[in-house]
């Protein structure tokens, strides 16, 4: 059943923004049915006839109430998204497997996802990802806490790219977390513990403590080099 909240901010939307309002899709940890409430946010692709500052003016009216609810809503203007596919490759794969359409027309209904540009899109983020990991450890300075929420606050970015690696190799993407990683790691030559407790600790909202130099640590950052690795090196 989709959110009462996702479903409130859509109605919202097209109470205020009428005839500019075009579509309204639901995806992400909700969609997928692996939303932790008070950790996930709620992912909603807004897509509008024409997207100007007279309009971003409007929604900051409602900007605090999405932050209040966890909603993160991608704005784009139709034509934009209509020219997406290559830029937004990941997003819209993503979107392929879970979305529900809470406003008008489903947009996803004419794009296809370019291999290429998936392949290209991960590399790229991928990269930054890594090392804006190695520098979150260095600012956690040797803090436990710090360094396990690094890797609980990252982990979903990297579930991303696994699998959109997953998606490249031809192999069938599971829904679920545990299995994404469990696959994921095991087509990239990695070991599945460290982004399995991350994402046990995430799911129970507890906390997870590990010292720069634990196994898990050194096993996480493995994992992304590994699948930055598969999709730099893949050949279709």
């Amino acid at each position: 059943m989709v959110n009462e909240q996702a479903l409130e901010i859509a109605r919202e939307l097209e109470r205020d923004f009428g005839s500019s309002l075009k579509s309204v899709l639901l995806f992400g940890s909700l969609a997928r049915g692996e939303y932790i409430d008070g950790v996930s946010n709620i992912n909603l692709l807004v897509l509008m006839d024409d997207v100007n500052v007279a309009l971003l003016d409007r929604a900051v009216s409602h900007a605090k109430r999405w932050r209040e609810r966890g909603a993160v809503p991608l704005l784009l203007e139709v034509g934009e998204w209509q020219r997406a596919a290559d830029v937004f490759a990941i997003e819209i794969a993503d979107m392929q497997d879970a979305h529900e359409v809470l406003v008008g027309a489903d947009p996803l209904m004419h794009h296809a996802v370019d291999r290429t540009a998936l392949r290209m899109q991960v590399e790229h983020e991928l990269r930054g990802k890594i090392l804006q990991f190695r520098m979150g450890l260095l600012a956690a300075a040797g803090e436990p806490e710090l360094i396990g929420g690094l890797l609980m606050a990252t982990l979903p970015s990297l579930a991303t790219y696994l699998r959109a690696a997953l998606r490249l190799s031809g192999a069938v993407v599971p829904g679920r977390m545990e299995d994404v990683i469990e696959a994921g790691t095991r087509l990239v030559g990695a070991r599945p513990e460290a982004l399995l407790a991350a994402h046990r600790a995430r799911t129970a909202r507890t906390t997870l403590r590990l010292r720069l130099t634990d196994e898990l640590v050194e096993q996480y950052h493995h994992a992304a080099e590994r699948t930055a690795a598969y999709v730099d090196a893949f050949k279709e």
